[in-house]
């Protein structure tokens, strides 16, 4: 989709900008397994392990809407968005503010020490 086309641009920037220029590839991998590869054996974790939620009320895998609506799909639903909550409330933890600040001003100055070097 759309909004995974930016997080990737955006997330290739950071990974860029934060790396030493020596270690860029490095940090993209790390991006890429970060963004892409956890996030995809967690979804498999999750799945699996609330694989009841995605069969109807007899046991059987959903085929039709009429199943689906009998399921309790929507659990997962509530659990994801309550990850993302999760999530929002960590972000806005002073501490957690803070790391990402100092994270954010030692990149700018170790890339405007990088640019008077090389100029």
């Amino acid at each position: 989709s759309g909004g995974v086309a930016f997080h990737i641009s955006a997330m290739n920037e950071i990974a860029f900008t934060v790396a030493p220029a020596e270690l860029k590839m490095l940090g993209t991998a790390i991006m890429l397994f970060m963004s892409q590869g956890l996030p995809n054996i967690i979804g498999a974790i999750l799945y699996n392990a609330c694989s009841h939620w995605f069969r109807d009320p007899d046991g059987n895998k959903i085929r039709s809407i009429q199943q689906y609506v009998n399921a309790n799909s929507v659990y997962f639903t509530y659990l994801m968005l309550g990850l993302c909550m999760f999530n929002a409330l960590v972000m806005l933890l002073p501490p957690v503010k803070r790391w990402i600040s100092r994270v954010e001003e030692n990149s700018i100055a170790n890339n405007a020490a990088r640019a008077q070097d090389g100029a």
